[in-house]
């Protein structure tokens, strides 16, 4: 007898079968027809902390405004017991479906043991047959995502995305080996924003410390560093005799700057 698989039945036949033409493969999707979307667990009654017995749990207060959640950073509850349909581990995607930001992340390899996902947390297992997790996560937190659920979000107060909107959502499905490129490619994009946030923190406060000698009047014997003095004139117009004196008043290295 032939079995359905719910997961893909919607998808094309050859998607199906596991063969993906040009064509097909980047076929828009429903999300419901490449993930099952499980609501987070609902806490009816009072529970308490505790260190060493219980279950990790992950709340929204939990995780950053970028994601990616450290799990030596969870707590640990005394919930009792829970279905399993409510523990995530690593390959699973959280979806935040209340506040201003209704973003995703994929649960890394740092997640050994299960962990309760709450309410609001949506949990999105993906069929990994035709797609993968940080493809899906990457697919939610774009533009027109983005723009979907600003035009089907409810709320006043407190803004929400409903489950049928989040199911709703459509996703252009390339092939496997274009989502790893995408995935990479997008994580390399990520860090490249972080370091050259670091970097411009670090030269705001280098050039604190700059203007600040500077202001508090220089010492003539320091050794300076001419090439940072002249990125300030380059940057702001600094005239010579200024970018001289700037120099004369910096005898600490970039080491000093925390």
């Amino acid at each position: 007898m032939y079995s359905v698989n719910y997961a893909t039945a919607n998808l094309p036949v050859d998607m199906q079968m596991g063969k993906k033409t040009p064509l097909e493969s980047q076929r828009p999707v429903r999300l419901r027809d490449i993930c099952t979307v499980q609501i987070g667990y609902t806490v009816r009654r009072r529970i308490r902390r505790t260190k060493q017995d219980g279950i990790l749990t992950v709340q929204l207060r939990d995780v950053p405004p970028g994601g990616s959640v450290d799990p030596a950073g969870l707590t640990r509850l005394q919930v009792g017991a829970v279905p399993e349909r409510y523990l995530v581990g690593a390959g699973d995607v959280l979806f935040r479906s209340r506040g201003e930001s209704n973003t995703a992340w994929t649960l890394d390899d740092r997640f050994e043991e299960p962990v309760l996902a709450m309410l609001p947390f949506f949990i999105l297992r993906p069929n990994r047959d035709v797609v993968l997790p940080e493809f899906v996560a990457w697919a939610i937190n774009q533009p027109r995502a983005q723009r979907h659920f600003d035009r089907f979000a409810r709320g006043t107060n407190m803004r929400m995305i409903p489950r049928a909107v989040l199911t709703d959502l459509e996703v252009t499905l390339p092939g496997l080996d274009v989502q790893r490129t995408v995935v990479a490619l997008d994580a390399l994009a990520r860090r490249e924003r972080t370091l050259s946030i670091r970097a411009a923190e670090k030269r705001r406060r280098l050039y604190t410390r700059i203007l600040e000698d500077l202001a508090t009047g220089p010492d003539s014997s320091g050794t300076g560093f001419p090439f940072l003095c002249d990125s300030l004139r380059l940057s702001f117009g600094i005239p010579n005799s200024t970018r001289t004196s700037a120099t004369r008043s910096m005898p600490h290295g970039p080491a000093d700057i925390d």
